[in-house]
């Protein structure tokens, strides 16, 4: 799964500068976890990397956080843009995770970096599954 900004950039240095310039949570943010099948009434395996997601856990991006590369934009190649491989991926709203699998409600803490995506999609380095519904 991969991550393109919004935004776009006029030159790939300028692409490459916004990788070292995420979003910084100022409050919690919730967002919304597309995941695959249920394992149990807390477990829930992601449909990508089969990842286990459990309720009550906090989850780091361990390592390097996160990935990118540059590419031209397909829309319109006078632009660059920034893709973002590896990080924790959710979606802005329930109804773009909809249309990717079941959905969980999940917290982006205060304090987590991040960034958002061309399609309502967003990527960051922690993300919390809550207890309950």
């Amino acid at each position: 799964m991969c991550l393109i900004l919004k935004k776009r950039f006029q030159s790939e240095k300028e692409a490459k500068r916004a990788f070292g310039d995420p979003h910084i949570a100022k409050s919690d943010k919730i967002v919304y976890k597309a995941l695959g099948r249920q394992l149990s009434k807390n477990r829930y395996k992601a449909p990508y990397r089969d990842f286990i997601f459990e309720r009550g856990t906090h989850y780091y991006q361990v390592g390097k956080q996160f990935t990118s590369r540059v590419t031209l934009d397909s829309d319109d190649c006078r632009y660059y843009r920034l893709k973002i491989d590896r990080g924790l991926h959710a979606c802005l709203t329930k109804k773009v995770a909809q249309n990717k699998g079941h959905v969980e409600r999940m917290i982006i803490p205060k304090g987590a970096k991040y960034f958002i995506g061309k399609f309502g999609d967003i990527v960051t380095n922690q993300l919390i599954f809550p207890h309950g519904k």
